[in-house]
């Protein structure tokens, strides 16, 4: 699956700098773009996808791949894969995420039950390895996407393999987008610990600078016992 770095920002791909190119393992000769701002799905030929990068910003160009294995459980089949995102020659782990189809009901709205009954057995799982790891996967979290379907006209319709890219983009977005804000997270904690740790050295100095004028005022040829604290934050490579 391929997707802009980033969404928006200008440049030469005018509405092309927020389109989706999904390839599916089974039809490698098709490929299914959408440009998710408009809601816009279309099925072409793979060779298309060769003229449409000429026209994206390479700058701005980044890949997605999930792979993995189906299981099937009586009604159930169950995709579970890794996504791996690589922007030029950089790879990083997005996550992980669970394809969840049930074969019998092509109405979401009629699944919603069952299928919001194995969602919460999953939880409890999942909470249940958390325990039992002792807490040391505490980030782990388990977030429910459902594809839009009824905004690209696509509700109602047999499930086909435009249903099946509209909501790998819509599950690549949402895992993106949470991977964005979990980094953001990560940067405020550490400029919050950087400032407490700021606060602390100056503090520890002000103590020591009021024990040197105590110990000059008790009298001749005793010495003050000084303590300096000096903090350098770290160079910013």
């Amino acid at each position: 699956m391929g997707g802009p770095a980033a969404a928006g920002g200008g440049g030469a791909g005018g509405g092309l700098r927020d389109m989706w190119a999904v390839a599916l393992r089974d039809s490698p000769e098709l490929v299914y773009l959408l440009v998710r701002p408009e809601f816009k799905a279309l099925e072409c030929d793979i060779r298309m996808v060769r003229l449409i990068e000429k026209k994206l910003e390479y700058a701005k160009q980044m890949t997605v791949r999930l792979e993995g294995s189906t299981y099937t459980k009586g009604d159930f089949t169950l995709r579970l894969c890794t996504a791996t995102q690589a922007i030029h020659s950089t790879q990083a782990l997005l996550g992980y995420c669970l394809d969840l189809e049930y074969v019998p009901v092509s109405s979401m709205g009629a699944a919603d039950g069952l299928v919001g009954d194995f969602v919460e057995l999953l939880r409890q799982t999942l909470a249940g390895a958390v325990a039992a790891a002792g807490g040391g996967v505490a980030g782990l979290q388990l977030d429910i996407v459902r594809p839009a379907y009824e905004k690209y006209g696509l509700m109602g319709q047999p499930y086909s393999r435009t249903h099946a890219a509209v909501a790998y983009s819509d599950l690549v977005a949402a895992m993106i987008s949470s991977s964005a804000q979990q980094a953001q997270q990560a940067q405020q904690a550490a400029a919050a610990a950087q400032q407490a740790q700021q606060q602390a050295a100056a503090g520890a100095g002000a103590t020591g600078q009021a024990g040197q004028g105590q110990g000059q005022g008790q009298g001749a040829g005793q010495q003050p016992h000084v303590v300096h604290v000096k903090h350098q934050p770290p160079a910013v490579r």
